[in-house]
């Protein structure tokens, strides 16, 4: 992206999210090659609520109705080490790992027969989701929560809908229902949790894989070094000789100004003409995501609404130690040869669908 073009376009793009994010509908006229030499216009019709921009440009300054339409999460930029040895491997073309990733590209390929399968099976069937009251904690500090609010419980719902298969189907007043579960909570905490910060306190991105990445490094960039003003603090010039994000000197200035007027890096001193900052004490730092303490007042709200069956159902609801979404299943090769972390989950129900055989591989991988 770069020419006048590129950023017209962009500007055009941006305004048909904004109006598909607020309305959940656009139809637009759109030309189009007849296959003649010539041009036809067709009607470009989109249904549904994206909530994902994803960018590649840092230091892009997003607007409020971006903001409050929008889940931001840009590229990561920590993970050099492990993205220079996979590009290592893969140039050994047809080696284990090239031919590993090829497997599982050809693997994708179902994943529209997964989506079609499950827009049927939830035709008759509703998600409840009893842990609620986890996504407006989760939000509590965002300034466009009610907004957030039917994004985020959306997510969840979504990950509630992929695993379908691990939850039973409840007969409510004739209608078929399925519960949101810890596990799905769980999965949705670990696919989002490194963006807490982004989204609780609407942060940027890359500010908030600053604060990460001088969470996890300071303490040994103290062990590490003889300057006495790490004691003290870290200077943008001194974070920028030792971050692991590859930004540049201006960025780092940016986000750290950022990050101290929102109140997660404190000023301790001055170097010259340079702030100190240490980490500070921010409620958002420290939130937890206890799920086993639910407040009665939650619990009576729910038998009031749909009877003590959901509460009884809850109070028999576990953690799974250390779910994740991103572990790999064990029935996945992990191309690195780690053990994968958790247990193959089978298919304990037959599918009756067009797309039966396919979809009964993909799940019993998932």
């Amino acid at each position: 992206m770069g020419g006048t073009n590129d950023h017209e376009f962009m500007e055009v793009s941006k305004n048909l999210m904004k109006e598909l994010q607020s309305d959940g509908f656009l139809n637009k006229p759109l030309n189009i090659p007849d296959g003649e030499g010539g041009w036809e216009v067709k009607d470009l019709k989109l249904e549904g609520r994206p909530c994902l921009t994803y960018t590649t440009v840092p230091n892009h300054d997003f607007d409020e109705q971006e903001m409050s339409r929008s889940i931001f999460i840009t590229p990561r930029m920590d993970n050099k080490e492990i993205f220079n040895r996979r590009n290592r491997l893969l140039e050994f073309k047809h080696g284990r790992i090239y031919n590993t990733l090829k497997k599982y590209e050809n693997e994708a390929e179902m994943v529209p027969y997964m989506l079609l399968h499950l827009k049927e099976v939830f035709e008759d069937i509703s998600i409840i989701n009893p842990y609620v009251y986890f996504i407006i904690d989760f939000l509590k500090n965002s300034a466009f929560y009610k907004r957030d609010f039917d994004k985020f419980n959306g997510i969840l719902k979504t990950i509630t809908v992929l695993n379908y298969y691990n939850h039973e189907v409840h007969d409510v007043e004739g209608k078929k229902v399925i519960l949101t579960n810890i596990a799905d909570v769980q999965q949705f905490m670990s696919l989002l949790n490194p963006y807490k910060e982004s989204i609780s306190a609407n942060l940027a991105p890359k500010a908030a894989d600053v604060l990460n990445d001088i969470r996890n490094n300071i303490d040994d960039w103290r062990m590490q070094t003889d300057e006495e003003i790490l004691d003290m603090g870290i200077t943008t010039n001194i974070y920028f000789t030792r971050q692991n994000l590859g930004l540049s000197k201006d960025s780092v200035k940016k986000y750290m100004y950022k990050l101290e007027k929102q109140g997660f890096l404190q000023i301790n001193g001055h170097l010259g003409n340079s702030n100190v900052y240490d980490l500070a004490n921010s409620e958002i730092a420290h939130i937890s995501y206890d799920l086993k303490h639910i407040d009665d007042s939650e619990y009576d709200d729910i038998r009031y609404e749909i009877g003590e069956w959901v509460v009884e159902l809850m109070n028999e609801d576990r953690f799974v130690e250390g779910l994740s979404i991103m572990n790999f299943d064990s029935e996945v090769e992990n191309q690195f040869g780690q053990k994968p972390e958790r247990p193959k989950r089978l298919l304990e129900k037959s599918l009756k669908s067009p797309y039966q055989k396919t979809i009964k591989k993909c799940f019993s991988a998932n």
